[in-house]
């Protein structure tokens, strides 16, 4: 099972200063929906698991907790290198831009442009098969191993429509699964500056909170 998509290892924040609210129309296969991007939440890093390879180092996902209007219910089906499952998802939780990243505040990242935006579901689901991995990204240069525990979200290849400008999908296959992870990270807290279409900001990374894989997804009728 080959995928287009990186892994990402995604890390709890603590933006630096204010984030002015963001109202944004979402699209992807569960709809279309009106949403305000609240907060900054997780900074996803791409990662390499059980020392797999990395498509591309600079691509990052910002996810950005959000105001929605409505729940709903969605069965699917998943599939990765590691679980298969069916599950529900239900809330519209996040929404995740592509960005770039800098260790120097005196460097502007660029945005990436081969990755797209993903809309992030709260799901219902039974806890998956104990897993154990391996892994690494730009802040954990030595493996470190973590037990897959929860399944968490879903996330969506999304269409993202702000102030009359449309940002695309651009891989409509490759979809995440992130799961919740149990482990003793060596990581020591980092201070960064990102930039996305919602523009720049210097937040400290603070500690990998979740695995997202790449899958495949089914939506039931």
């Amino acid at each position: 099972m080959t995928f287009k998509l990186d892994h990402f290892l995604c890390y709890s924040i603590e933006p630096q200063g204010t984030f002015r609210a963001r109202s944004v129309v979402v699209s992807d296969q569960f709809g279309k929906t009106k949403v305000v991007a609240v907060k900054p939440e997780s900074l996803c890093t791409p990662a390499s698991k059980n020392e797999g390879p990395v498509l591309d180092e600079r691509a990052h996902l910002l996810c950005y907790s959000l105001k929605v209007p409505r729940t709903f219910r969605a069965p699917v089906t998943i599939a990765n290198q590691l679980d298969k499952a069916k599950f529900t998802a239900y809330r519209l939780a996040s929404l995740c831009l592509p960005t770039g990243k800098s260790l120097s505040f005196e460097v502007t990242p660029p945005v990436p442009k081969k990755l797209g935006h993903y809309s992030c579901y709260l799901i219902k689901a039974a806890a998956p098969p104990e897993r154990d991995v391996s892994v690494t990204d730009q802040f954990l240069r030595d493996p470190q191993k973590f037990a897959l525990t929860r399944r968490l979200r879903v996330c969506n290849p999304a269409v993202k429509v702000r102030a009359g400008v449309t940002s695309p999908i651009l891989n409509r296959r490759d979809h995440l699964v992130c799961y919740s992870l149990e482990g003793d990270a060596q990581f020591e807290q980092q201070r960064v500056l990102v930039r996305n279409q919602f523009g720049k900001m210097a937040l400290t990374v603070v500690t990998p909170r979740t695995l997202c894989i790449p899958s495949l997804k089914r939506k039931l009728s």
